[in-house]
């Protein structure tokens, strides 16, 4: 009864695909080589249509050999149509050669165990049918029918146990032995010859016995080598004490990653660094550690692209930067980042006055020195190059009462001019913050000019007077309206009606209103309309607080006001626009005084080395590529490392005798450098002059002295924060951090 259930499986098998040992897809969509992993679905062809509708879904890995060719690895994990999925309980697998991307409609061989996905078909059919019954049956016909496909599951074991694989190939579960993959180029597919060398049929597998399949008990703890075969590499394992082959012979890449090019930068030649590695049970294995590459030097290549303009106030110019790199296996490999390169772009500068710089102002001695920096336009932004100065010039400051007011003291009967200070710059006045008090003073008088009497009945007369003061001009100003006077015999009675506020020259004047009462008739006579007094209270100013800017760089100060009433002691609070719950509002508003410029050190990177690439030195840290700050004058020292400074000629006569390579000079070594001297044979012509007795007049070759440059650039490297230290208005300080450089500093 079992044979008979495996013959018929063995049939049914061989009934849905073409071969025993494979099954053929169509690829749904393009294979792109190019990318490192993706999903994957194809189409099954098999020759009983209902399985026509199926596909296999699943992802590939590519790896790029040695010949150029990139390995492309399929792993099929499930098959699917429109109405269900079903996972294989062993995946199959595709692999592939290929030097262009795998056309859409591609046909490819699926290999492995093909069993299991006529299981997979067969339960996908099921699950169909289940469930376009479901609507119709109850939970026992669905119990039923799951305890069925339980049963076959079980019986389809049993015979695979008891036979061999569909395939003729025993040692494998992907039961192929007939042919390798397929090599694809350009989109056209063929199967190679058997070996069993294929690198891309099966890979290593940690859990393998011996050859016989029985665990071997000989030496333990051997210790084993992986064996390359050329463009491949062979896995081995110790197993049970012995060295044994484990899966299949893999390919063998050969990369960049994780090797430091050599780089000569006066030959602009790149000595490519490589390692070569394999993929064991997908992990990355590594066969053979860098090695350098000095025979087939690549060019060190430059490029601005990616790399932006920088200013450098310095060369008072936008330098160009640029990306060193290198091209390997048709790819650009990188070197460091962007340093600057020797194509600068010169930009124009000029004197900015007055501006950013304050002018310098001696109120005493009435005069002011223009502030100056020089500055460069770089585009939309003004670059300084220099910091602000003081031109050496004096220049007149000025005084004008235009504009100002005039503060009526009515306490001590004078008014004060306020006067206001400039400058003429650039045929313009340019004044220096608000109207302030001076010393010129006007005194006040009474007077009835401009005021009319009034007579009141027969035998009433009230007088009316104002308080005037004369101007500069001599120019009568009337600062009070007329009110009544009381030199005669009629009692004036004053009514408080409000004040009146002066906000800007801060004071604050009572308004009041006369009258009498009327003798004869006993009426309250009013003589005036409410109107300001001659007596004012000046506002007091309270601080509340600083409020810091530290962006902008300037202090405010909030104060409050408020007047005193002399009159009757009472002190009344000021109501102004824009005040807080204290009634306290934004005042004064006092700029930053730069006190310092400090420069930290913050951080010690350690020793670095240097390279050195037009005026500047780099470094390397944390994998950044750092300018080395020189300006104090410390440059990297020189601690090793020797070339030949020697210059030789070509060969030429010596007398009778040729001698080779002559020494013709010297080139220079480096200021921080030394040079030591050794001996040549034969590298210099002499001469024997003729003496007195006619002997002589011959050439002769001698010793030359050769010449070596010692040098290596190396030293401990600080990174150091400069920052500019202001004092605020409130004595407090602030620091601002405008530059961060790395300097020598042992």
């Amino acid at each position: 009864m079992k044979k008979l259930i495996f013959m018929s499986f063995i049939l049914l098998v061989t009934i849905l695909f073409a071969n025993n040992d494979n099954v053929i897809v169509v690829t749904k969509d393009e294979i792109d080589i190019k990318k490192k992993a993706e999903k994957v679905e194809a189409k099954i062809e098999a020759k009983d249509e209902k399985y026509n509708n199926f596909s296999l879904i699943g992802s590939y890995t590519t790896k790029r050999g040695l010949d150029g060719k990139t390995q492309v690895s399929i792993s099929w994990e499930k098959v699917k149509n429109d109405k269900v999925e079903v996972n294989l309980n062993e995946a199959l697998a595709t692999n592939v050669k290929a030097t262009a991307p795998i056309q859409k409609d591609s046909k490819l061989n699926a290999r492995g165990n093909l069993d299991q996905l006529n299981i997979a078909l067969n339960e996908a059919l099921r699950k169909i049918e289940n469930n376009e019954k479901a609507l119709g049956n109850s939970a026992n016909e669905l119990q039923s029918s799951l305890d069925k496909n339980d049963d076959i599951q079980k019986e389809t074991a049993t015979n695979k146990s008891n036979s061999n694989d569909l395939s003729t190939n025993t040692s494998s579960g992907y039961g192929k032995n007939s042919s390798n993959d397929s090599s694809y180029t350009g989109g056209n597919f063929g199967q190679g010859s058997s070996s069993s060398n294929d690198p891309y049929t099966n890979y290593p597998n940690s859990g393998s016995t011996g050859s016989n399949g029985n665990d071997l008990d000989i030496e333990r703890n051997a210790v084993c080598e992986n064996k390359i075969l050329g463009d491949n590499v062979q896995f081995v394992q110790s197993i049970a004490g012995k060295c044994m082959n484990v899966g299949s012979p893999v390919p063998v890449y050969k990369v960049t990653t994780g090797c430091t090019p050599k780089i000569d930068y006066k030959t602009n030649e790149v000595f490519v660094g490589t390692r070569k590695i394999a993929t064991y049970e997908n992990n990355e294995v590594v066969i053979e550690d860098c090695k350098i590459d000095y025979e087939n030097p690549q060019e060190l290549k430059r490029t601005f692209e990616g790399c932006s303009l920088a200013f450098r106030k310095d060369l008072k110019a936008q330098v160009q930067r640029e990306q060193l790199y290198f091209e390997w296996d048709r790819e650009m490999v990188k070197i460091g980042g962007c340093t600057d390169s020797s194509t600068i772009y010169p930009v124009s500068t000029y004197l900015e006055y007055n501006k950013q710089c304050r002018p310098l102002i001696d109120y005493e001695n009435k005069t002011v020195q223009y502030a100056y920096r020089e500055v460069a336009q770089v585009g939309e932004r003004i670059e300084e190059i220099s910091p602000c100065r003081y031109d050496e010039k004096l220049n007149e400051l000025f005084v004008t009462y235009d504009g100002c007011d005039v503060v009526h003291d009515f306490n001590n009967k004078v008014s004060k001019q306020k006067e206001r200070f400039y400058y003429l710059f650039e045929n313009k006045k340019e004044f220096l913050g608000e109207c302030q008090e001076s010393k010129l003073e006007f005194p006040h008088f009474m007077t009835e000019a401009t005021c009319e009497y009034e007579r009141i009945g027969d035998n009433h007369v009230v007088y009316n007077k104002r308080v005037a003061y004369k101007d500069v001009n001599n120019i009568v100003n009337y600062i009070t309206a007329c009110k009544p006077s009381q030199d005669g015999t009629i009692q004036l009675t004053t009514e408080h009606c409000g004040y009146e506020h002066d906000f800007v020259n801060h004071q604050t004047y009572p308004k009041s209103k006369q009258f009498f009462i009327d003798p004869e008739t006993n009426r309250k006579m009013e003589v005036s309309t409410c109107s300001r007094d001659a007596i004012n209270f000046p506002h007091i100013q309270e601080s509340c607080s600083y409020q810091h800017d530290d962006e902008k760089l300037f202090s405010t100060l909030w104060t409050k006001s408020y007047f005193e009433d002399t009159r009757t002691g009472e002190k009344i609070l000021l109501a102004q626009s824009g005040a807080n719950a204290d009634g306290c509002i934004p005042n004064t508003k006092t700029p930053y005084v730069k006190v310092a410029e400090d420069i930290k050190l913050v951080e010690v990177l350690g020793y670095k080395d240097f390279t050195k690439s037009g005026n500047n030195w780099t470094f390397k840290h944390s994998e950044q590529t750092l300018t080395l700050d020189i300006s104090t004058g410390r440059e990297p020292l020189n601690k090793g490392g020797t070339f030949d400074i020697t210059i030789r000629g070509n060969s030429t006569l010596c007398g009778y005798y040729t001698y080779f390579n002559p020494i013709v000079g010297y080139h220079s070594c480096p200021s921080n450098g030394y040079i030591s001297n050794y001996s040549i044979p034969n590298a210099v012509c002499g001469y024997n002059p003729v003496d007195g007795n006619g002997n002589g007049g011959d050439y002769y070759l001698t010793n030359g002295t050769g010449k070596n440059c010692t040098y290596n650039n190396y030293a401990r490297v600080g990174k150091f924060v400069k920052s500019i230290k202001y004092f605020r208005a409130d004595g407090t300080t602030f620091e601002l951090p405008s530059e961060t450089m790395y300097r020598i500093i042992d």
